[in-house]
């Protein structure tokens, strides 16, 4: 299985072509450059033309493409898949033929060409399968944005990438692209025909959304099999020689539960009259700011404050990447910056201490700059998203926007702020077991400052109680013991910010050592882990919610559909690996080495070529249901 590339033809035009990924960007590049003249299809500056795809301008052909056989219904052409062709084709997506030959026409006359579509994966693929279809073969550079205000594409124009550095990404991308078409396609044609049960049955699989529907399925699953059971803890009324009151409680966490009442009752009347002395610890506590966003990170609080879905909340940092030039680009996995924006601190922190909405927030004179926040090794391909050097217009934003930008704004102010300063102070007292209680004292609010009275400040703020002023070494007596009756707790439904943090941190969910080690995402040193990217996820909880109707949304919570359980049943049945989490972070873990160079793309594809077989062969012993014209429409869309 390879690429359906003729013979390449080499350029040798008069000309430099930059190519962006949609018009808007390609408008904010070529401003900067400085406007010659302004066409339909690109744009003049004074160094280069400037021209743009609409996102993908291709796509991958279906698989009536390959076979005639497979334009007929799906269960006359069962036997034949799966569809493994030798060449993939692409075509142009239905309304791109115009702009793509306008594209291919300026690439004609190209002596140079510059990818500047957005610096990731997908990005990479976008320009080059472009170039490919257009078979160009001249020098290629690479424009790495990280914001599109103009200090940003001016620092990456002075320091263009070479054509290797970011080719691999493209290779990557190519392969993933190819693999989900493999797996989606011929499988869910497979077990829609072997598993289906009427018109309108269509089982969809994905190589990322069939998990995520599993995690779904088998949270619902244990929540309907939870039976809550009692458990006990023991509050005791303690007093002191100077007349002091204090609550402690022995409550034993996790697998140290009371389950039995006698016993419980027994600890109680034990405690009972006891009289010993109290310790008394103090510590003084420092925690720091909270990390700058990722795009998961910014998607999971947004979730938790606003109800926002994964997709609105990309949506809404997309707007202000793109359109408002007030924060750098937000597809990114990464909480950390680069040691060179240490240099733009004092511009972003004026711009938006001009804002009034932030001008009351204590910014130090000498910001503090700290590893945890500024730190070059540990940034990957994109830094955190955080306010560009651009001066903010809020009045141009929407709500949402203005939201979005001031929690990414606070966020950045407080990490250049002094630690949150609190006294913690726990009392304990052994009356046959230990009885405790503890409380936080704030001492210096320091980042904190930064959130003020807004919701952030609830949500950051720790657990704050003070506890009775009394010294270490003092008798407490206690006076009056009680069982206090609990009971346990199913597990919480998922709402789309824990299903995110699931699917970015799936390892926790795997047993295997060795897997569960391969499987960990670890940010701070640019490792990924999980199910599916930043970029992807919620595009695939969108998928599963609007497109599908596996899933439904509950107010903020997330529950399986009757077909969404029907699906994973039957896959759990036929084809478990395709419900395991770890087979498709394993996927990321391929494409990775593919970006690394220690990989081949065809290797890659072969490798999913033989597993589809075995799949389809398991399937050919399932049970045979017919599958109607009404089914393929749908599914085919």
């Amino acid at each position: 299985m390879t690429e359906n590339n003729q013979n390449p033809r080499v350029h040798s035009g008069s000309i430099k072509v930059i190519l962006c990924e949609k018009p808007s960007q390609a408008r904010d590049i070529a401003r900067v450059l400085g406007v010659v003249k302004d066409g339909k299809t690109s744009i003049e500056t004074r160094d280069g033309t400037v021209t743009w795809a609409f996102g993908h301008l291709l796509e991958l052909a279906d698989f009536g493409s390959y076979d005639p056989v497979f334009k007929s219904s799906w269960r006359e052409h069962f036997d034949q898949l799966p569809c493994l062709p030798k060449e993939f084709v692409l075509n142009p997506k239905q309304n791109s033929q115009s702009q793509l030959t306008a594209v291919g026409s300026l690439l004609k006359m190209a002596r140079q060409v510059v990818i500047a579509t957005d610096p990731d994966r997908e990005g990479e693929m976008i320009a080059r399968e472009i170039l490919d279809y257009h078979h160009y073969n001249g020098p290629i550079l690479r424009l790495w944005l990280k914001g599109l205000d103009e200090a940003n594409i001016r620092k990456a124009m002075a320091a263009l990438r070479l054509d290797h550095e970011t080719k691999s990404l493209y290779h990557a991308a190519r392969a993933r692209s190819r693999a989900d078409w493999l797996v989606g396609l011929n499988l869910t044609r497979a077990l829609s025909v072997r598993c289906g049960t009427g018109d309108t049955t269509v089982l969809s699989i994905g190589r990322v959304q069939t998990p995520t529907l599993a995690l779904v399925v088998r949270r619902d699953r244990e929540i309907e099999a939870f039976r809550a059971r009692d458990y006990y803890e023991i509050v005791a009324e303690v007093s002191t020689p100077e007349a002091v009151d204090i609550v402690l409680r022995h409550a034993p966490r996790d697998e140290e539960r009371i389950f039995d009442r006698t016993k419980a009752e027994s600890i109680a009347q034990a405690a009972k009259d006891v009289t010993a002395p109290l310790d008394v610890t103090k510590t003084q506590e420092r925690k720091p700011p909270p990390k700058l966003f990722s795009l998961a990170g910014f998607q999971k609080t947004a979730n938790n404050r606003w109800g926002w879905s994964a997709a609105h909340a990309l949506e809404v940092v997309q707007a202000l990447y793109e359109r408002h030039k007030a924060t750098s680009y937000p597809r990114s996995d990464c909480p950390f910056l680069p040691d060179e924006q240490v240099a733009d601190v004092p511009k972003i922190v004026s711009n938006l201490q001009a804002l009034s909405e932030l001008a009351s927030i204590p910014v130090p004179s000498n910001p503090i700059i700290r590893r945890t926040v500024f730190n070059s090794a540990k940034v990957s391909a994109h830094h955190a998203i955080i306010p560009t050097t651009a001066r903010p217009n809020l009045t141009a934003m929407s709500c949402d926007e203005r939201k979005a930008f001031e929690l990414i704004a606070r966020h950045y102010l407080a990490s250049l702020m002094p630690d949150y300063e609190y006294e913690r102070t726990t009392i304990t007292l052994i009356a046959g077991v230990a009885f405790t209680a503890s409380g936080n004292v704030p001492q210096k609010m320091g980042w904190k400052a930064a959130f003020g009275s807004s919701e952030q400040a609830a949500e950051e703020k720790s657990e704050e109680s003070t506890l009775p002023s009394v010294a270490n070494g003092t008798p407490g007596t206690v006076n009056r013991a009680i069982v206090e009756t609990k009971q346990t707790q199913p597990p919480k439904r998922y709402t789309e910010a824990t299903l995110l943090a699931d699917m970015e941190s799936i390892a926790k969910l795997v047993t295997d050592p060795a897997k569960k080690a391969m499987l960990k995402a670890d940010p701070e040193l640019g490792k990924q882990g999980g199910i599916g990217t930043e970029a992807t996820r919620a595009e695939i909880l969108e998928t599963l919610i609007a497109r599908r109707g596996f899933i439904k949304k509950d107010k903020k919570n997330l529950v399986s559909t009757p077909s969404g359980r029907r699906l994973i049943e039957i896959v759990e049945a036929h084809l478990p690996a395709l419900a395991d989490p770890v087979e498709t972070a394993l996927w990321e873990e391929e494409l990775s080495a593919i970006v690394e160079g220690s990989k081949e793309t065809n290797a890659f594809i072969s490798e999913i070529g033989g597993r589809l077989q075995e799949y389809i062969s398991t399937l050919r012993c399932a049970i045979a249901v017919p599958v109607s014209k009404s089914t393929r429409n749908k599914a085919d869309q």
